[in-house]
């Protein structure tokens, strides 16, 4: 008698969807989609990534600084049962050369485990744990360790019909920091009645600010320049230029002083020379 044989097929499916947390600090106008965060499968034996497993997470709209990351879907099959724990690394990217001027991205590191369970047809998958990591080496030779100390709360399924878990104590944070800028005020001198000598009539820069207790303007001097010829590449030699530099950072802006305004008043300084007339003119310039 031949054997008869009897095979069948099990088949099921399932998914799961993962937000974390983007914090920014300084600096307006940031929007959705600036940054990408990457979740990628974690081999607990070489303690290092799998290549070619990343899931891209991009940024929500921001709300004062803050806003969701949202990761692509993780489906999983029925051959992802015979491993029912399996483990992510969740990391922003780093764009390198591409990245945003004045920001310092995260190198947070969190390793993600999702437990899967067979019912029916379905796969049920949640979120088993969240783990803050430290990483050594660079690029494909990068291993990840798990903190144990540092497990965080267990993530909360925020949408049953969508499976999605927000493991909101999963935070990475940027700091903004504007690079600093030199700007020149320049101005010009005329002298009638002889030719202009360089550095023999002085300038002064006053910054003015308004004084609400007294209810008037105060004027703190900046800074002080002379004339001077400063383009000698030019067949002009008339030292006729009168030059101011100034200097803005991170500290003329904060979160809450998006736009920095400064008032200047630029006044010549009275002399000795003999025969001189000076002036009582003042201009008034301003930086934004």
């Amino acid at each position: 008698s031949n054997a008869v044989a009897f095979a069948n097929e099990y088949h099921a499916a399932g998914y799961i969807n993962l937000q974390a947390v983007k914090n920014i600090a300084g600096g307006t106008g940031w929007t959705a989609d600036q940054f990408d965060f990457h979740l990628q499968r974690w081999d607990e034996t070489t303690s290092k990534v799998v290549s070619g497993s990343e899931i891209v997470g991009i940024n929500g709209e921001f709300t004062n600084g803050v806003a969701p990351i949202t990761f692509a879907t993780l489906n999983y099959s029925a051959e992802n049962l015979n491993q029912r724990d399996i483990k992510y690394v969740m990391t922003e990217v780093d764009p390198g050369m591409a990245a945003i001027p004045g920001v310092t991205y995260d190198k947070a590191a969190y390793i993600v485990t999702i437990h899967l369970e067979a019912d029916g047809g379905s796969i049920i998958a949640s979120v088993k744990s969240v783990q803050k990591a430290t990483f050594t080496g660079e690029g494909a030779d990068r291993v990840y360790k798990a903190v144990e100390s540092e497990t965080i709360a267990n993530a909360t399924k925020t949408n049953d019909q969508t499976n999605t878990w927000n493991v909101g104590e999963a935070v990475f944070t940027n700091k903004y920091t504007p690079n600093s800028v030199d700007v020149e005020i320049k101005a010009a001198k005329t002298l009638t009645g002889r030719d202009l000598k360089p550095g023999e009539f002085g300038f002064e820069l006053y910054r003015i600010e308004w004084n609400a207790t007294e209810n008037k303007f105060d004027e703190f001097l900046a800074a002080t320049a002379i004339n001077v010829d400063s383009d000698t590449t030019d067949t002009d030699t008339v030292p006729n230029d009168i030059i101011f530099t100034r200097t803005y950072n991170a500290a003329n802006l904060s979160s809450s002083v998006t736009e920095f305004v400064v008032t200047y008043a630029i006044k010549e300084t009275k002399g000795t020379l003999g025969g001189v007339t000076y002036t009582d003119n003042v201009f008034y310039v301003q930086v934004k």
